[in-house]
């Protein structure tokens, strides 16, 4: 700083005088006041001032806006306790002010209310200054009391249930665990604190690539969910469901790991008897293949040989015993005529039974092929009343335009061979038995029924059980196996198959079929 003075001392001479001040520090010291104005204006903090009078001479921007006001004019010269409720000013007053006033300094919490009338947490740092007055820096701890509240609650939560509930760090190492954790593996909060799980709980017998897919989720920060085999501390197994999620701060940063883990060891074990189960189950359905396949060519050699000494008897009784009496001739008719029935039965019998092993073993041969099912049916039709009874025939009727449908021909035979055999068995007093096919828009329904004796209605849901009887039809032959079979094949056609009496007598059977 220069400043310069003259005087004149005559006419031809002037002196000049000359001070050199250094404001060196001045500047200094007044960029460094004007850097922390700007600090203090854009600090996230709140901070105020008052004076000796308890009124507000400063506020920044982030202390008025912490409260809902809009700028500083709304609290200049105003007091401290426009941001308390009255039961709060009483606190301070008494409790808040005696420390402040003995040590010049106070920091706590203490509870605020906003402009609009809510309240919000906040840890306020009071300093007196000298002369009077204080400066006070306040910070709002409302969401972290909330946030410390929720861990509170769900540290109850978790200590309460039987879930095991372990909290790791950023990179799964063991903070915390309840007591369901203690009490299942035998281990304390102070043996495991700082380890990472498998380090302890991974045995022998431990899938290691669930242990690495829970590796990869922990440092990849994702969610894992799996079943894992552990042991104890004293090496007893225990199967566990995991379910581990990461948890974010507010600025979407990993903070920890939160895993709920349910012992579900009882459910493994009766897992693995049911496998076992399942496994024998399949064991005695091969054995019984192989019975099924063994009896049926067993029996089937006999009665060849029975069916081809019967022909021979028939030409021997033709040709070589004609000077016999008639008797002779109608008792061998009559026995020749029971034994080919009782061979057509047995050997009907075993068809039924080998088909049945073949579909229990899944090596039944399905060849579908283009067709139309009324015509089909027709020739079985046909079949049954040129070569059965006189007494009772078979009506047929269709309706609707006929669509092909794509079925094995072979198997759908067997189907209504097995169900209109059994409508003229069991129908009576000469009523005809009525097959009636119609083609609907996706499919094809088939029904057959008669004028039999029914079913006893609380029998209807055993009845497509392999040799369930009705207890009605004991003293008719039969085995049980046909509607067996014929449910079966229907659904290896994609169709269904229902059954139910109607009125007076009887039985209806309704096939649907689905049309390609």
């Amino acid at each position: 700083e220069l400043k310069l003075t003259k005087k004149a001392v005559s006419k031809k001479k002037m002196s000049v005088y000359c001070i050199i001040k250094d404001i060196d520090e001045a500047r200094k010291s007044h960029e460094i006041i004007n850097q922390l104005r700007l600090a203090i204006e854009d600090s996230a903090e709140g901070i105020a001032v008052m004076n000796g009078s308890d009124q507000y001479t400063y506020l920044n921007k982030a202390h008025i806006q912490l409260f809902g006001y809009s700028n500083d004019s709304e609290l200049l010269g105003k007091s401290w306790k426009v941001f308390y409720p009255p039961h709060e000013i009483e606190r301070i007053e008494k409790e808040v002010f005696p420390e402040f006033m003995a040590t010049g300094h106070f920091r706590g919490p203490t509870l605020g209310v906003k402009k609009d009338g809510t309240y919000l947490f906040q840890e306020i740092s009071l300093t007196a200054l000298p002369g009077g007055g204080l400066i006070c820096v306040t910070h709002n701890i409302t969401e972290e009391l909330e946030q410390q509240k929720k861990l509170q609650q769900l540290a109850i939560v978790a200590e309460k249930t039987n879930s095991i509930v372990i909290i790791s760090d950023k990179v799964g190492r063991i903070d915390w665990v309840n007591k369901s954790f203690e009490e299942l593996t035998g281990y304390v909060l102070s043996e495991v604190k700082g380890l990472f799980p498998s380090e302890f709980m991974a045995g022998e017998e431990t899938d290691l690539k669930v242990i690495e897919e829970i590796q990869y989720c922990v440092k990849n920060s994702l969610r894992f969910k799996g079943e894992i085999l552990n042991y104890n501390k004293d090496g007893k197994k225990f199967w566990l469901y995991i379910d581990i999620t990461p948890i974010f701060n507010q600025n979407n940063e990993l903070q920890s790991f939160i895993a709920v883990e349910n012992n579900i060891t009882a459910v493994k074990n009766a897992e693995e008897k049911l496998i076992f189960a399942l496994n024998k189950e399949k064991q005695l359905n091969s054995l019984k293949s192989h019975f099924v396949n063994l009896v049926s060519h067993e029996f089937r050699t006999p009665l060849a040989t029975i069916q081809s000494s019967m022909d021979v008897l028939q030409v021997f009784s033709e040709k070589e015993i004609e000077t016999n009496s008639l008797l002779l001739k109608e008792t061998l008719a009559k026995h020749h005529y029971r034994i080919e029935n009782e061979i057509q039965r047995m050997t009907k019998i075993m068809d039924n039974v080998l088909l049945l092993g073949r579909m229990d073993a899944g090596k039944v041969v399905f060849e579908t092929e283009p067709l139309f099912i009324h015509n089909l049916i027709l020739e079985i039709v046909e079949e049954f009343n040129q070569y059965g009874e006189i007494t009772r025939q078979v009506s047929f009727s269709f309706n609707g335009r006929p669509k092909q449908q794509n079925a094995d021909p072979f198997l759908l035979r067997q189907v209504f061979v097995n169900i209109i055999s059994n409508a003229l068995k069991y129908s009576k007093n000469n009523i005809h038995p009525a097959v009636i096919v119609s083609y609907q828009n996706d499919k094809t329904v088939v029904e057959v029924s008669d004028h039999g004796i029914g079913i006893p209605e609380d029998e209807l849901s055993n009845i497509f059980k392999s040799f369930y009887r009705a207890s009605n039809a004991q003293h008719i032959q039969g085995t049980g196996l046909g509607l067996v079979i014929v449910k079966q094949l229907v659904e290896l056609h994609r169709g269904s198959v229902q059954i139910s009496n109607k009125q007076p007598k009887g039985v209806v059977i309704r096939i649907e079929l689905p049309l390609p």
